[in-house]
């Protein structure tokens, strides 16, 4: 079965993840008309996929981060994650992994000060290693415990809709989309491949220190740079060359996945069933509390 890449969304999606995500600084005053049933909720979720967005980072990346490693500068806003699906917790040290999203706004708005006031937010909960926490069946509150992709993708296609965008452009949202994003766009703005490789932290340095700062460097100039491309987005496949899954060993000949070894008679894999018991929030955040 050939691998399912990524369709890049229209570019107005980006706007709407800027809108949306202010209603944690602006609240509703100046949300557009189609924004009705939008929840300051949905925000949070939003600020996430926009951080994601400008770090080119997995789903996995940010839960793997915790709040007390945000980094404030004066063009980036950073996290520094304690592993990730290609780094263990033991090797980090040595092979530095940081997310960077560029202070560039496509909207106008400065959707980083909704990232701040989430992580400020976040901080006042407790000592989390996450940042997304579990959201409830009502997305109105918190599990202490962190969002599975699944979930978080659930309530990001909630959000998406609640803003007005249409279902066809929706059920093409996966949380990977955004890490591709700016691979592509610097791909069609014809930025080499050595420069491109540090968006995803595809390229690594020797130490923490040196590496941050060189990556910093070079993705603010690729944003800058590709963001002058004019050539169209919506359609378009994602580049292989910036894709991980050349590295994976679920990629065969660069032509189809490779199936997962099996045991003759043995049971088929099942998942383990989540537990019944839910605990919230010591400090159980709510709507109220975010606005």
């Amino acid at each position: 079965r050939p691998l399912k890449r990524c369709k890049m969304p229209p570019d107005s999606i980006l706007l709407t993840l800027e809108e949306g995500s202010m209603v944690l600084i602006e609240g509703y005053a100046n949300l557009s008309k189609e924004a009705k049933e939008l929840s300051v909720m949905d925000g949070f979720i939003l600020a996430i996929a926009r951080f994601n967005l400008g770090a080119s980072a997995r789903f996995s990346d940010v839960q793997h981060c915790s709040p007390d490693t945000y980094e404030v500068t004066d063009s980036t806003r950073e996290f520094h994650p304690w592993q990730s699906k290609a780094v263990g917790a033991h090797h980090v040290g040595k092979r530095p992994i940081p997310l960077i999203a560029p202070l560039h706004s496509f909207s106008g708005k400065p959707w980083w000060r909704a990232l701040d006031k989430l992580v400020s937010m976040l901080k006042e909960v407790g000592t989390l290693d996450y940042l997304v926490p579990a959201v409830d069946k009502d997305y109105t509150g918190f599990y202490q415990r962190p969002c599975t992709y699944d979930r978080a993708l659930r309530w990001l296609r909630k959000a998406l809709a609640a803003m007005g965008v249409t279902d066809d452009v929706i059920e093409n949202i996966t949380w990977h989309i955004w890490r591709l994003y700016m691979a592509e766009k610097a791909f069609l703005a014809d930025i080499t491949k050595e420069r491109r490789k540090y968006l995803g932290n595809w390229a690594h340095g020797d130490t923490a220190d040196v590496y941050t700062r060189e990556k910093r460097q070079v993705v603010v100039s690729i944003w800058e740079e590709a963001l002058q491309s004019k050539k169209p987005m919506k359609g378009r496949e994602v580049p292989l060359d910036t894709s991980e899954y050349l590295d994976s060993p679920h990629w065969e000949l660069g032509t189809r996945p490779i199936a997962p070894p099996t045991v003759a008679g043995a049971p088929p894999a099942t998942r383990p069933k989540a537990s019944p018991k839910k605990r919230r929030l010591e400090a159980e955040v709510t709507p109220a509390d975010l606005v």
